[in-house]
């Protein structure tokens, strides 16, 4: 683990197998690399092989549940850092 980063729970293990289930179902996962036609502009700027959640449709709710719960405690943790 690295010093720097703060972990704690964010899901239930059952919410992980649905949120995974989901991005499987969907199925259209980048190649890893900085093209990815995928995306607006078709380039990755960190490449990972990954589905973006505005591509499943759930942009507004991961936006809304980092801003409640994962923005605050960041801000808590790590003084001086604002999400907004």
């Amino acid at each position: 683990p690295c010093p720097d980063v703060y972990w704690f729970p964010v899901f239930t293990d059952v919410a992980c197998k649905h949120l995974i289930e989901e991005m499987e179902n969907f199925g259209q996962w980048s190649g890893g690399g900085n093209v990815d036609t995928r995306i607006q502009g078709g380039y990755e700027n960190v490449p990972t092989i990954d589905i973006h959640m505005n591509q499943v449709g759930y942009e507004k709710e991961w936006h809304k549940f980092l801003l409640d719960y994962v923005a605050p405690i960041t801000e808590k943790m790590f003084p001086g850092y604002y999400t907004r």
